[in-house]
């Protein structure tokens, strides 16, 4: 791969040398052309460097505008700065040192000390100030820190990870038929401010392909998408009580274990489902496309990915088809650790593969089959139920985007479940709350209905994308030592 390309702003420039006028993001009732992104990108480069902001710098913004997140992204990229994924107001612990917050027009006035982005951000203000951006001001520095992004890694509490340009360089190339140049038209569910957003948003501007910033599924008709990317939960919440016509080329799920059924329901809007497996530490790894047979079974294809995946017995050596192990993945542009973690590091990343934790066998066929973990179960009076099936019945009532359901870890709560819920943003939560508390009664009954639903921001996950129960164990945990030293 060319040293120019392995920046995204100048391979975002160099696509707006040969295709000015070719959509970059298409918006409900606007487009931007990749050389009216680039003047943005290069307008909000020269006022971060105004702020400051330079190799040395971690930017965070609180924002989930993508008119705001996108050129952010990219100007901390053509200053090689550091960029920070998300995490709300920075009141959390254990945080990278930020060095400049900035909040965009949809975040609300805070406490502390964050810039806004407003109009004066424009490419037109900036260049009536005399400012001009040179492509000598490009920072060349594509094996430094950029992407700081979290993750659950395998266990325990979030953890961040360094991405450089080049790692995300490689991870866009390597899924490069899912975005085709002046052809694919992406539709991401995911919001604008989540780690899947922004590789999948890189993935298109780095291959030369048009976002579309909606998620109507009337706007995806008008635009002409071709793909839909999103998290199982987001996906049925989509496609349960409608069926999208003329149906849409492909959607790409995960998050979740995609079961027959569920394949089913959305390749009645789809006309191919990719379910993908995959981890923050290694990108995209592994593939399932589903369709529809003339007959109308679903059938899986496999299709794996350049990444290196090795099923392994106890004693280290390759485990045979159909015999179950330890996954293990490597490829040219995974993660090489944790920020300040040094005991996960060591536990997940070996010998230059990364262990994230699951067991599975291969399949007829080739197919990657990841096995449920045991922490998926719960005895209720002598038979074993899956929480994700609670999870479902949670995330199917208005107002809640996603839900995890974990048993309470504390001793003297034993037997009691506890969920963790995303919210939609302009809902009454405790009326959602009671909504979904008589969900589950109804539908599973007394004993299965979670104790407690608190508010989260974004779900814990693995790598193959599923629920981190056992970090959710540890948040609570925590949260009652916390109660405990402020009682005291």
């Amino acid at each position: 791969m060319l040293e120019s390309t392995l920046n995204p702003a100048t391979a975002l420039r160099a696509i707006a040398a040969r295709a000015p006028d070719r959509p970059a993001i298409v918006y409900p009732d606007q487009a931007f052309s990749y050389r009216a992104l680039m003047s943005l990108t290069e307008a909000f480069a020269l006022r971060l460097r105004g702020l400051g902001v330079g190799p040395e710098a971690t930017v965070h913004l609180n924002s989930r505008d993508t008119a705001v997140v996108v050129p952010v992204v990219l100007a901390t990229a053509l200053l090689g700065a550091r960029f920070l994924q998300n995490v709300g107001t920075l009141d959390q612990t254990g945080l990278p040192h930020v060095t400049h917050a900035l909040r965009g027009p949809d975040a609300a006035e805070d406490s502390g000390h964050a810039v806004a982005i407003d109009a004066s951000w424009s490419p037109a203000t900036v260049r009536a100030e005399g400012l001009a951006w040179s492509p000598e001001d490009d920072a060349r520095c594509p094996d430094a820190p950029w992407l700081i992004v979290y993750t659950s890694g395998t266990t325990g509490l979030p953890k961040f990870v360094a991405l450089t340009q080049r790692m995300m360089a490689g991870r866009s190339a390597a899924v490069a038929d899912e975005f085709r140049p002046d052809e694919a038209r992406i539709a991401a569910l995911f919001p604008s401010d989540s780690r899947p957003f922004l590789a999948r948003m890189l993935a298109t501007f780095w291959n030369g392909a048009t976002l579309v910033d909606s998620r109507d599924p009337e706007v995806w008709a008008r635009a002409g998408v071709t793909r839909v990317t999103g998290s199982l939960a987001q996906a049925k919440a989509l496609c349960t009580d409608r069926v999208l016509v003329p149906r849409i080329p492909e959607i790409e799920v995960s998050g979740a274990r995609l079961s027959d059924a569920d394949a089913a329901l959305l390749l009645r809007s789809f006309e191919r489902v990719d379910d993908t497996y995959g981890a923050t530490e290694t990108n995209k790894t592994f593939s399932h496309f589903k369709t529809l047979s003339s007959s109308g079974e679903v059938v899986s294809t496999p299709h794996p990915r350049d990444s290196i995946i090795q099923i392994l017995r106890a004693d280290g050596t390759p485990a045979g088809p159909d015999e179950e192990g330890e996954l293990r993945i490597r490829n040219a542009y995974m993660a090489t650790g944790y920020l300040d973690a040094p005991e996960a590091t060591a536990r997940a990343f070996r010998d230059s593969w990364f262990h994230p934790g699951d067991r599975g066998l291969w399949g007829e066929d080739g197919a990657l089959v990841i096995r449920p973990r045991a922490g998926e179960f719960v005895n209720a009076e002598g038979s074993k139920i899956g929480l994700p099936g609670i999870d479902r019945v949670l995330a199917s009532v208005d107002g809640i985007r996603e839900a995890v359901v974990f048993p309470s870890p504390k001793p003297e709560a034993e037997g009691r479940l506890i969920a963790f819920a995303v919210f939609d943003g302009d809902v009454n939560r405790p009326q959602v709350v009671e909504r979904a508390r008589q969900r589950c009664t109804e539908v599973l009954g007394a004993r299965l209905t979670p104790a407690v639903i608190r508010p989260i921001a974004d779900l814990p996950r693995l790598p193959d994308g599923s629920p981190d129960r056992e970090t959710c164990k540890s948040l609570i945990l925590e949260a009652a030592a916390r109660a405990a030293e402020s009682a005291d």
